[in-house]
């Protein structure tokens, strides 16, 4: 009698939560799917964005090193090239000769 009716209402309570617990279940694992693909989504895009910082950095690395080596290859090419060579000595000789004579007037100038 009061037996069968404990079992008979546990086993209704047992069937009627059953639904709720299978809710809060289904709840819980799409809100884990949610948070672990949130979480895996920015991994990815941090790790992405790392990427490029690195990929940006390296050429820039690469752009900034081009560009001293064209700079100082083409000081050096410039100062060893003949061309310049010739041109430097030149004007060296003719500030020499213009550097003497204004020196060598003034001391005229001041003797006389």
């Amino acid at each position: 009698g009061v037996a069968a009716v404990a079992c008979f209402s546990l086993i209704v309570v047992g069937v009627t939560s059953i639904p709720t617990v299978v809710a809060r279940l289904v709840v819980i694992s799409v809100v884990g799917v949610g948070v672990s693909s949130f979480i895996i989504i920015a991994v990815t895009s941090l790790i992405v964005a790392v990427t490029s910082l690195i990929v940006a950095v390296s050429s820039l690395v690469v752009t900034v090193t081009s560009l001293i080596v064209v700079i100082t290859g083409g000081v050096t090419a410039s100062l060893t090239s003949p061309v310049v060579v010739v041109i430097t000595t030149r004007l060296r000789g003719f500030v020499v000769v213009t550097v003497v004579s204004i020196v060598s007037g003034l001391v005229v100038v001041t003797v006389v």
